[in-house]
């Protein structure tokens, strides 16, 4: 089956950067130095699946990538008192309320805490920043033999001071390795996968990442995540 993700689907995505995702070993020191400053950080695709599975691209310095691929949904949310609320579909919604310094994300009459990730910045509403289950090590360590029940122990909720709201779960993660050369970005695929090297060309422009095959496939787009 293909899942939409990134630029088209899974399948497309391995065509095109050498099947990043689970098919890629570590190759330290291909980076390019100073080059790749622009490229350097976290990129999230702007295409995703009407469910909201897109892939993420993370490029260190050095030549180091990690890619996933997993839930990214971005809306909005709106605050009453000390609780905040988002809609999750029809007649659904989501609420999360503090019951002292605890975040409690409650759907129906399930409450799940869930622990501070960034410290809280000076000035403004505590809400704000990026919260995850507060028992997520245990809860990914006691269902080790249940990966759907893993995958939410990963969960990472953020909250911005605007009012937006973005919902991060990685399925998978994998490292790989990458290296420029003028304006083509090349993938290190693993001997394995049998993909070699694959080359896109790549602009970077603001907070945009544009990748565009030199073989045939579909270009994508990507956004510089906060």
């Amino acid at each position: 089956m293909k899942t939409s993700c990134g630029w088209g689907t899974v399948t497309s995505l391995a065509v095109v950067v050498g099947a990043l995702v689970g098919r890629v070993h570590p190759a330290v020191g291909q980076g390019s130095g100073p080059k790749d400053a622009a490229l350097v950080g976290r990129w999230e695709s702007v295409a995703r699946s009407q469910g909201g599975i897109g892939t993420t691209m993370e490029f260190a310095p050095g030549g180091i990538l990690v890619a996933s691929i997993g839930v990214l949904v971005d809306t909005t949310y709106s605050v009453t008192g000390d609780t905040a609320v988002i809609e999750a579909g029809p007649g659904q919604e989501v609420r999360y309320v503090f019951r002292g310094d605890t975040l409690m994300m409650q759907g129906g009459t399930v409450g799940v805490p869930l622990r501070r990730v960034t410290a809280l910045e000076p000035g403004v509403p505590r809400l704000v920043g990026q919260w995850s289950l507060a028992a997520s090590d245990s809860m990914a360590a006691a269902n080790r033999d249940r990966p759907d029940r893993a995958v939410l122990a990963r969960a990472m909720h953020r909250f911005s001071v605007d009012g937006r709201y973005g919902l991060r779960i990685p399925f998978r993660s994998d490292t790989g390795s990458y290296r420029l050369s003028a304006d083509t970005l090349v993938i290190i695929g693993s001997a394995a996968s049998g993909a070699g090297e694959q080359r896109v060309r790549y602009t970077v422009s603001d907070s945009m990442l544009t990748l565009v095959p030199i073989a045939e496939g579909p270009s994508g787009q990507f956004r510089r995540a906060p």
